[in-house]
C-alpha cells in the first residue's frame, strides 16, 4: 500500500493525473494507520547486509537488461562512494539487533538513492541525530559526489 500511495502522489506531482483528482487512502504498516508525515520509516530489512540490500535495491530500480556484472559494479561503485567499504559484509540491524551505526545507515540511505544516478540530489537534514564523526563522513561523501558533476542540495 505504500508503494502503491507513493507512486499515485508521484503521478499527482508529475502532471499526470488531472488537478481535480483527489488522491486519498490510507497507509497501513502492519496494519496499523501511519500518517504519510510520520517519522522515519526504517527503509531496509534489517537481516540483509549492506551490499544484499543494495544489490536487491539495484535489481529493483534499475533496468532488467543490466547483467549481474553490471549491477555488481554499480553496487561496488556506490558503496565505495559513500564510504562503507568496512560494513559491506555486515547486517543492518533493527531494533532487536545490532548492526550498522546509525551514521552508517544514513550513508546507506543515500547510498540507495544515488544508485540510480541522479543528476539532483536533494537531501533534507543528512547530518540529523549523527555525531560529529559520522556527520563529516556523510558531508565528505555528499562533496565528493557534487566534485564529480552532481547537483546536491
Amino acid at each position: 500500500m505504500v508503494v502503491l500511495m507513493r507512486m499515485r502522489l508521484r503521478r499527482e506531482v508529475e502532471g499526470k493525473l488531472d488537478s481535480s483528482v483527489v488522491v486519498t487512502g490510507n497507509i497501513l504498516i502492519n496494519n496499523k494507520k501511519k500518517s504519510l508525515y510520520s517519522k522515519e520509516v526504517e527503509l531496509f530489512l534489517g537481516t540483509l547486509t549492506v551490499k544484499v540490500a543494495l544489490t536487491f535495491s539495484t535489481n529493483m530500480r534499475l533496468p532488467s537488461k543490466m547483467t549481474e556484472e553490471e549491477i555488481n559494479k554499480v553496487v561496488e561503485e556506490t558503496i565505495v562512494k559513500m564510504g562503507l567499504e568496512d560494513c559491506t559484509n555486515t547486517r543492518i540491524g533493527n531494533w532487536h539487533s545490532r548492526g550498522i551505526s546509525n551514521g552508517e545507515k544514513k550513508r546507506l540511505s543515500i547510498d540507495h538513492e544515488i544508485l540510480t544516478q541522479p543528476y539532483v540530489l536533494l537531501l533534507d537534514e543528512p547530518t540529523s541525530g549523527l555525531d560529529s564523526a559520522s556527520a563529516f563522513y556523510v558531508i565528505h561523501a555528499l562533496c565528493n559526489i557534487a566534485h564529480n558533476g552532481k547537483i546536491v542540495i
